[in-house]
């Protein structure tokens, strides 16, 4: 069973899937870099509560990617039809946004106005594509209606159709403009 005979559920079903699991991966790549920031040895409480607020939503947004994963596994709906569900699997990729967006000004500030002796200034390029990258994937997926195609099903047919029924005759013969086509051929000798 081939990509194209799975309807179209089932696809952005497995799109969510893979989606929130580099979403993970790409939260655990920002908690060691956090971590590595904000390392636990020396420094006393004020290191450490530093480090506890830069790590602890990284941790809450890896998890909630892990249930959007695991959701999109289960196809689970959750109550209220699956709206509550995707409200608040849009409220991860919100989170993963704000996270991206924050991560990208660090770098864009590290770039331009705080440069590092130690870190070449392509490393600090590079994280600012990567994280645009994710930004605008993170936005274009929350724009997403997820289930949209299955709600739209019905056909909505333009104006000029909604008087038409096959049983009424043409109006060729009442337009004053309509000529009759001349008739090219005749059954009995051939063409005229």
């Amino acid at each position: 069973m081939g990509q194209r005979d799975l309807p179209l559920r089932c696809r952005v079903t497995r799109v969510r899937v893979v989606f929130f699991f580099v979403l993970m991966w790409r939260t655990v790549h920002h908690y060691e870099s956090a971590d590595a920031a904000f390392e636990a040895g020396g420094g006393g409480l004020g290191k450490m509560l530093k480090r506890t607020a830069v790590c602890a939503p990284l941790v809450i947004l890896f998890l909630g990617e892990l249930v959007g994963a695991v959701m999109g596994l289960s196809g689970g709906k959750g109550g209220n039809g699956g709206r509550s569900t995707k409200r608040r699997l849009k409220g991860v990729l919100n989170l993963h946004k704000a996270v991206e967006l924050m991560t990208m000004t660090y770098n864009v500030i590290r770039l331009a106005v705080w440069p590092s002796r130690y870190v070449p200034r392509e490393v600090y390029i590079g994280r600012t594509v990567s994280n645009f990258f994710f930004l605008m994937q993170c936005q274009l997926y929350t724009s997403l209606s997820w289930d949209g195609v299955k709600e739209n099903t019905e056909v909505i047919l333009p104006m000029a159709y909604e008087d038409y029924s096959a049983e009424e005759p043409q109006y060729y013969e009442n337009n004053p403009h309509y000529q009759q086509p001349q008739q090219r051929y005749d059954n009995s000798s051939g063409w005229n």
